[in-house]
Parts: structure tokens; C-alpha cells; sequence
């Protein structure tokens, strides 16, 4: 079968950020910085976000389809050519916070031995 790539539109976002999602689900970055309670839930809306808030109306989304099916995702972002109001609903993210930015964490924080530790006298 052909893959046929074209531009995304808005009405791609959610199959392209469930793509994204799968794609990363088990990255360990992903993995630590991603709540695990709901993490490939997590990481689609977080995709959905950046896809329908910055991606797709600022920077240039790609995906591919082997015949009706979404496969392939490729997103290129101008570096600082962006508004800053394109940022603006990220500081609200993930849903439920109260617009720190920070996302909320659940288990035990990881905790990196300072280089003074670590050193050999």
C-alpha cells in the first residue's frame, strides 16, 4: 500500500497526536516526566495541545496515510518566530491545574546524587 502524505489539517489533530502518543509511550523521557496514572491518556492530550495550539496554525504538520489509516506524523516548528500568545494555553496545562505550569506529581520524586557526592577525594 502507498503512503500518501499531506498537510494536516485541524480536523487531523486528534489522530496525529494519537500517533505522537504511541510513538513516544515508552521513551523513557516520556516515561519520567509523564504521570504515569494515565500516561498514554497524558501524553495524547498533551500532543493534541501542542498540535491545535502551536503545531498546526504556526509551524507545519505532515502526516501520512496508508490508505484510510493515519500512520505517520512529522511536525517542523519556526524557532522563535512564534506569537506569545501561542504559548498562553500551555501555562494552563495539564487540565485541572491552576496555571503554574507545573504539572501535578504522584510517587516518589527521583532524586540525582549532586556532583560533591559522587566525587573521589
Amino acid at each position: 500500500m502507498t503512503l500518501q502524505v499531506c498537510r494536516a489539517v485541524p480536523h487531523d489533530v486528534p489522530a496525529a497526536a494519537d500517533v505522537l502518543a504511541d510513538a513516544v509511550t515508552d521513551h523513557p523521557w516520556t516515561r519520567w516526566t509523564i504521570d504515569a496514572d494515565g500516561h498514554r491518556e497524558r501524553l495524547a492530550a498533551l500532543h493534541r495541545l501542542f498540535l491545535s495550539a502551536v503545531a498546526v496554525p504556526f509551524g507545519r504538520v505532515d502526516v501520512g496515510r496508508a490508505g484510510e489509516r493515519l500512520s505517520s506524523v512529522a511536525v517542523w516548528v519556526p524557532g522563535g518566530a512564534l506569537p506569545d500568545d501561542a504559548w498562553a494555553r500551555w501555562a494552563r496545562w495539564p487540565p485541572g491545574s491552576r496555571g503554574t505550569g507545573r504539572r501535578p506529581r504522584t510517587g516518589p520524586r527521583r532524586r540525582w546524587p549532586s556532583a560533591a557526592s559522587t566525587s573521589r577525594t
